[in-house]
């Protein structure tokens, strides 16, 4: 289910569905897909992003499709697979599900990352179809951000590896990955959802393993927030190049956390819980 929820009244303003399928296909397995859900893959989502001019709404669907709806009624509009656009062969190319995407500032492109070890550039303008596919990760794709000017991209995978990658958008068949990170260390970025990054180098604890942090956002470079596997929301002051940088702990989860997202304003948080299902939002002062 998609919610439209209004964080000042905290009541729900519209629903929608992660599928329009009135029959939903018969399964015994979950596409290797780890999680508790009773429904099947096609209507459950990890992913979503919202495109700038807040028309678009984009879910990474747990069967590796990508499904797009509309932002008022919250309808699906188009659905793409993107199963087959994959490194990894398994059975049927159907377990390629979807943990990270989003819009370019300019709104032409969306960039999804799947666990077919690919990062995929949808055209806005063609129907979602994907123009071009980086391959140069060796695991699954957790995390990516776009620059400010929309021309290049980094992601990281579960195999520790940060990547970039230069995206030509005259030609995106032009598009290519980027060995050079000096030459690109002083790069603005619209949004920073990469754990491995320069500012979140020392989000970890001194006994924690790469692991543990599962997702981190910036606010106006000024606050850094993390979700980890042991159900806190952590905040730090930006950006946190030091071990001994203090933080602020909140255990409002029972759970591991899996994402968190400060809200335009940075009035809010908002973080996901894994295995007890929460959202929680956090009013931040002052």
């Amino acid at each position: 289910m998609v919610i439209n929820w209004d964080m000042t009244a905290h009541k729900p303003l519209a629903y929608g569905k992660v599928s329009n399928l009135k029959k939903v296909p018969k399964t015994r397995r979950k596409y290797g897909v780890s999680t508790t859900s009773r429904f099947h893959p096609c209507k459950c989502a990890r992913a979503v992003s919202m495109s700038p001019d807040g028309t678009h709404i984009a879910l990474g669907r747990n069967d590796g499709k990508l499904a797009v709806l509309d932002a008022k009624s919250l309808k699906v509009m188009k659905v793409v697979n993107l199963n087959k656009i994959s490194k990894r062969q398994i059975r049927n190319q159907k377990g390629n599900w979807i943990e990270a995407m989003s819009y370019s500032p300019c709104g032409k492109f969306l960039a999804v990352g799947t666990h077919g070890m690919v990062v995929c550039i949808c055209e806005v303008a063609k129907d979602y179809e994907c123009a071009v596919d980086f391959k140069s990760h060796n695991s699954v794709i957790t995390h990516l951000d776009w620059s400010a000017d929309s021309q290049h991209i980094r992601s990281t995978d579960k195999g520790y590896e940060l990547l970039f990658f230069d995206v030509d958008a005259k030609d995106l068949k032009k598009s290519k990955h980027n060995p050079h990170a000096t030459a690109l260390k002083d790069l603005e970025w619209a949004t920073n959802s990469c754990v491995l990054s320069w500012p979140t180098q020392c989000v970890w604890d001194t006994d924690m393993d790469g692991s543990d942090v599962n997702a981190v956002d910036v606010f106006n470079k000024q606050l850094v927030a993390t979700g980890d596997d042991h159900g806190n929301v952590n905040l730090f002051r930006y950006p946190v190049l030091e071990s001994s940088n203090e933080q602020i702990r909140h255990a409002g989860h029972s759970s591991h956390v899996t994402n968190v997202k400060f809200s335009k304003d940075g009035k809010y948080l908002i973080s996901v819980g894994g295995g007890d299902k929460a959202v929680v939002q956090w009013r931040l002062k002052a």
